[in-house]
């Protein structure tokens, strides 16, 4: 990736760092698609991003068993979204992520992990645990993480400092576990990959017990890249349960994903099939996302198509940010869902520090005729960075 160096860049650097949670405002990871950029090249002359970023690294060492590395690890989303839909218009500036914690590897093959979720004004500071865990890696065809962690399935599976798009798509949202305690194991083996995990269903607690409704979640991935003319290439099928039926959320029991992921020089593409059978009503659909580099690892372009239908009304609104404008019918319910997302993405230094703006139509149908359709447009700019 080409370094930043102009002083156009540095003066956008510094009006982000300086547009951190503590302005007035109003209003773990690791992604399983490869990013254009996430690691800087090393240089003889380190550039000011290099030597800002390199400041939450308090120790390293991988001489010293008993310690190898200890830093501080967070991430900062920011981002203004504007709704205009046939229910009203609305609009909100979110600090949408706002994380800090720390990192430590230890005898070779640990690592204790914990990031908290820092309230939007601050007022109070810390809102909750978002993971905490203890992970063992003797290899890479085996890893273990205990504690409060994040299930990985279908698009969920991506951390949220590569996702392309300002948000994940509504199905997957719809369906997905959440962070809870739990146990997970992963690891690769020549072209496989795989992952298993079992979690709790509780979201009201910061530690959630095991005893009530769990997750189970099973993922096998294969590398196609020398199957494939393409440069990178893999597919995935994950498979999701859910033991008890709740009542939070649309529920489902069983949830299916086969997603792809490519690319070609500037060229990338992300597509997925999702099934879930509910406990009162199926839903599937479908997410089309190719991305270009209009300037390459600077400027990219992205597009998503994602259709959705749930069985007897069972598809809501997206609660980010299609709720925002109120007026809802039927808690924004409806049959099928289209949305189309145009977006760019201006990487300042790699994915750990961008800008975004995208736009995106969506249309709900209501085919029970009882209110719950929705068509309108949302704008989004932000911007995104992690350490």
């Amino acid at each position: 990736m080409k370094k930043p160096t102009t002083f156009i860049n540095a003066v956008l650097a510094g009006a982000v760092l300086g547009f951190l949670p503590g302005a007035s405002m109003a209003g773990d990871e690791t992604g399983t698609v490869s990013a254009k950029g996430v690691q800087a090249p090393i240089e003889d002359e380190p550039s000011i991003y290099d030597r800002i970023w390199a400041l939450p690294t308090l120790y390293k060492n991988p001489d010293n068993f008993w310690l190898q590395e200890l830093k501080l690890v967070g991430r900062y989303h920011g981002q203004y979204a504007i709704v205009d839909s046939d229910r009203g218009r609305g609009y909100i500036w979110e600090n949408r992520r706002q994380r800090i914690g720390a990192s430590v590897k230890f005898a070779d093959i640990f690592k204790l992990y914990g990031q908290i979720d820092i309230n939007n004004r601050w007022n109070p500071f810390y809102r909750n645990i978002d993971v905490a865990y203890l992970e063992v890696k003797p290899s890479d065809a085996f890893k273990i993480q205990v504690g409060k962690i994040k299930p990985k399935w279908s698009e969920y599976a991506i951390s949220s400092k590569y996702i392309k798009a300002f948000e994940r798509a509504n199905l997957v949202n719809q369906v997905r576990a959440f962070k809870s305690s739990g146990i997970s194991a992963s690891g690769d083996i020549g072209k496989w990959s795989y992952y298993a995990a079992m979690t709790s269903d509780q979201l009201d607690a910061e530690f959630a017990t095991l005893n009530e409704g769990l997750y189970f979640i099973g993922s096998l991935g294969y590398d196609l890249s020398e199957d494939l003319p393409f440069e990178k290439a893999a597919a995935r099928l994950d498979y999701l349960h859910h033991t008890e039926r709740t009542t939070f959320r649309e529920p489902y029991k069983h949830a299916f994903s086969a997603n792809f992921t490519a690319e070609d020089g500037p060229v990338g593409l992300y597509t997925d099939l999702i099934y879930a059978n509910g406990y009162d009503n199926d839903a599937w659909g479908l997410v089309f996302m190719p991305t270009y580099d209009l300037i390459e690892d600077k400027l990219e372009f992205v597009f998503r198509y994602h259709y959705a239908h749930g069985e007897n009304d069972s598809m809501r609104q997206a609660g980010r940010y299609e709720r925002l404008p109120g007026g809802l019918e039927d808690r924004g319910f409806g049959e099928d869902y289209h949305s189309f997302y145009a977006g760019l993405n201006y990487f300042i230094y790699g994915q750990k520090l961008k800008l975004m703006t995208g736009v995106e139509y969506a249309t709900l149908d209501d085919s029970a005729g009882d209110g719950g359709g929705y068509n309108g447009w949302t704008w989004f700019s932000g911007v995104r960075l992690f350490f």
